[in-house]
């Protein structure tokens, strides 16, 4: 965990206790389209990469990229929340993973995703966004409660 946070998440709620900084992977690349996940794990923040490709959020990535007949190369690829969030035994010491709070998601999304998003022309109406995950989902379309019924679809959204 070598990327330090910025400045700019002092104020975010999980600036305390959240580890590492995991900047996308191929910006200011052509690529056609991005992948957001939900957060880094503890092997992307380790290695300062999101869906790291030994992690198994990373393998199960390059499965699906693999079937669709892409290579990562073509995705811009992040996350909502940019901080490894674990969860913590009773004594303290990091374990797992868990969901960012809606308050993370925000201020993340606002302050490292968005202004990226417009930097690399993805607030454009012919741009496609895959969200992975509930709270990734939540964050790009604004849908709250159960997002089971959205599966599966597409969802033209503003950001």
């Amino acid at each position: 965990m070598t990327t330090q946070k910025p400045k700019s998440c002092t104020n975010c709620p999980a600036y305390e206790w959240g580890i590492g900084f995991v900047k996308p992977e191929n910006v200011s690349q052509d690529t056609k389209f991005a992948l957001i996940g939900q957060g880094p794990g503890e092997m992307e923040a380790r290695f300062d990469r999101p869906f790291f490709p030994n992690a198994p959020s990373g393998r199960t990535l390059d499965r699906w990229l693999q079937g669709a007949g892409l290579r990562r190369s073509e995705a811009l690829i992040s996350n909502i929340v940019w901080c490894w969030l674990p969860a913590r035994k009773p004594n303290g010491v990091p374990q797992g993973n868990r969901d960012p709070k809606p308050e993370e998601t925000t201020y993340c999304y606002e302050h490292h995703l968005l202004p990226l998003l417009e930097d690399e022309g993805y607030t454009a109406d012919d741009s496609l966004i895959v969200a992975v995950g509930a709270p990734a989902t939540r964050a790009l379309t604004k849908l709250e409660g159960p997002l089971d019924k959205h599966m599966g679809s597409l969802k033209k959204v503003k950001l």
